[in-house]
């Protein structure tokens, strides 16, 4: 063999397998077959979403990134920018369903609640109720049970999430099966009042507000337990849901509950006691020594209680008449 052909074949060889390396990263295929977004390939969109919602903020902008900011083709001032059309936000966070990174598959999952649902999106969450991730699940499970109307086919998927080993997920997973009208799964109140005594607070909270504001009166079974946690969660957040839900819950046995509630150090509980107890009128009799209790003490409720009072017992506490302007 010639030194001509041998130099030949050393140059086209190595031409040739730079070519190859250069065309296996994803910035430059997708320079010359797509996909782009806005013009810019979709590999740069992506470490820049990464870069957006990494809990740490360590994450330090790609080489392809800076390159592409060197040369003035990025799209806005923002170290991470996105872009600016929903339609292209949702094909970006379509194409990362499967990305690698936890956090990033989490803020997917959530993300895809800020656009309208379409059998895309709702696919896409469906598939991630079956990531390896039990936050990634629950995020999934919490967007999807949002979706309006909620697909009447993601009900086994809930319903087997419901036995998930991560208790948010089964406590979110157990929230889209009430929605999807099984009412009469009291498998969903079994859970949701189990959860109530869950060691972590934010699982408490949780349960809470599936008992109150998903599942509401329908729930009455519950009101013990709400009512143990009305008195007894130290969360001021999860113990204000559970001051709101006795009203709801338990109707006039919650009155005694309310009542104790007024003592509660924290404003907006007393603020929710005095508030549910102006709605039982004269049924609430009882309360009216521990509201001028609570008038003595927290003056800035004053308008408040003066208008429970009143609607209590309006001859002894008649309702204050309008200033005329």
């Amino acid at each position: 063999m010639s030194y001509k052909r041998v130099f030949r074949f050393a140059f086209y060889s190595t031409f040739g397998l730079i070519v190859m390396l250069v065309l296996l990263h994803p910035y430059s295929r997708q320079v010359i077959f797509g996909p782009r977004i806005d013009g810019l390939p979709l590999a740069y969109w992506q470490d820049q979403f990464r870069g957006s919602c990494d809990p740490t903020g360590a994450v330090p902008p790609s080489l392809t990134s800076k390159i592409i900011r060197w040369l003035g083709l990025d799209r806005g001032d923002q170290p991470w920018n996105l872009p600016t059309e929903k339609a292209d936000r949702l094909e970006l966070l379509l194409s990362l369903e499967g990305d690698p990174q936890q956090y990033v598959r989490v803020a997917v999952a959530d993300r895809l609640g800020l656009h309208s649902p379409t059998e895309r999106t709702v696919q896409c969450l469906r598939r991630m109720l079956g990531d390896r991730d039990a936050t990634v699940r629950a995020t999934a499970a919490n967007t999807l049970t949002a979706v309006e109307p909620l697909p009447v086919d993601a009900l086994p998927k809930l319903r087997a999430m419901m036995a998930d080993d991560d208790p948010k997920c089964r406590l979110t997973a157990a929230a889209g099966v009430w929605k999807l009208g099984q009412k009469q799964d009291r498998e969903v109140i079994a859970l949701a009042r189990k959860a109530l005594t869950d060691p972590d607070p934010e699982i408490r909270l949780l349960a809470v507000r599936v008992l109150v504001f998903w599942i509401g009166k329908d729930a009455a079974e519950a009101f013990p337990d709400i009512a143990d946690r009305a008195a007894n969660e130290p969360g001021t957040r999860a113990r204000s849901m559970a001051i709101e839900g006795l009203y709801i819950l338990g109707g006039d046995a919650a009155i005694p509950h309310l009542i104790r509630a007024l003592n509660d150090s924290d404003f907006r509980c007393h603020a929710i006691a005095v508030s549910d107890l102006e709605l039982f009128g004269p049924k609430a009799k009882e309360a009216v020594p521990a509201l001028e209790a609570l008038l003595r003490r927290d003056v800035s409720m004053s308008d408040n209680i003066a208008r429970a009072l009143s609607k209590i017992d309006p001859k002894r506490f008649p309702a204050p008449q309008k200033k005329d302007n």
